[in-house]
């Protein structure tokens, strides 16, 4: 998935969300036969795959700003992806870590444990696979190269012959949309942030509840500073996990969850002398209906980058789990 947010040199900012849906044919009764131990699993086809959005984000912001060619922007991922990079440290970490992930998928597996070992940190890692499907969506766009047809159409024909309810009209349907940054403030400056589904808030919410404190009196690195920040992002979690899901199902009080009066609220629950349980701390606003929480975990990557022009462009871009679903 792909969730932008892109500032003109003028200051005009735009938020693209390239997040795509869950199957239509996942629905709570597939879940329930193919649960293990009561759970959705979390990774291989009875996962909750999602449409895949990325690509359809690039399609949309490069139809409204992109300046060269869409087939030229693939070049040198082809090129990587055909002759390989070197295993950095991070990748090699990573994979010493997912090989019991990895080894359950033997074509996932072949790619990234050559010879069934972790390559060496420096070893050269190709993907000829990944370079025929992105030159496949260079050549004929990502509509035709992947969302009705192409790349997307032969995934969706693999993984639903192993049980996934991911299908060809999935991706069919799903386009990314522009769409309208919600604003938050920090110490006099404008913070902006995507809307729901995007836990955009939750970052909204982390500002406005360190704004309540000195935080330069705390210095840089102290325990002071990582206490509070801790006990920040807590409560921030707390209503993220309480509100975060599909806001055409559920109507989110996003601006309630932002506005400054609520953070004075909620800053009052953070003890300068004791740690909560994350676990623990309650939402401010309760959801109608009961529902489990738990424990975050995970991460993702994000890139930043300028232009001379002074264009800005902030982006995640996630297969949400280390290695994805990881069918391959």
């Amino acid at each position: 998935d792909g969730f932008w947010l892109i500032a003109e040199g003028s200051g005009k900012v735009h938020g693209i969300n390239a997040s795509g849906p869950a199957a239509r044919n996942a629905t709570l009764e597939h879940y329930r036969q193919h649960a293990v131990d009561g759970e959705i699993p979390a990774r291989g086809p009875q996962a909750v795959l999602t449409v895949p959005g990325a690509i359809d984000g690039w399609r949309i912001a490069h139809e409204r700003f992109g300046k060269l060619p869409w087939e030229a922007l693939f070049d040198a991922a082809i090129d990587y992806a055909a002759e390989g990079v070197p295993v950095s440290r991070s990748l090699k970490d990573w994979l010493v870590q997912d090989v019991p992930v990895l080894t359950r998928f033997p074509a996932t597996a072949a790619i990234f444990l050559p010879g069934g070992s972790v390559p060496a940190e420096g070893q050269r890692l190709a993907q000829p696979a990944l370079a025929r499907s992105l030159r496949e969506i260079a050549q004929k766009g990502a509509r035709a190269g992947f969302y009705e047809g192409g790349v997307g159409a032969r995934m969706c024909e693999d993984i639903a012959a192993q049980g996934s309810p991911l299908r060809d009209d999935d991706l069919a349907a799903f386009t990314a949309q522009w769409v309208e940054p919600i604003r938050g403030s920090y110490r006099g400056h404008e913070a902006l942030q995507l809307p729901p589904n995007t836990q955009g808030f939750t970052a909204l919410q982390i500002l406005q509840l360190i704004e309540g404190f000195d935080v330069a009196a705390w210095g840089d690195g102290s325990a002071d500073y990582y206490h509070h920040m801790a006990e920040a992002v807590k409560l921030a979690f707390a209503d993220r996990e309480e509100w975060l899901t599909d806001p055409d199902f559920v109507d989110i009080p996003v601006q309630r969850l932002i506005a400054s009066d609520y953070a004075d609220a909620r800053r009052r629950l953070i003890d300068p002398q004791r740690a909560q349980d994350i676990a623990q701390v309650p939402a401010g606003i309760a959801y109608p209906d009961a529902h489990e929480r738990r424990a975050p975990d995970g991460d993702t990557c994000y890139f930043c980058v300028a232009d001379r022009d002074g264009m800005v462009v902030s982006l995640i871009q996630s297969i949400y789990h280390d290695f994805g679903w990881p069918m391959a």
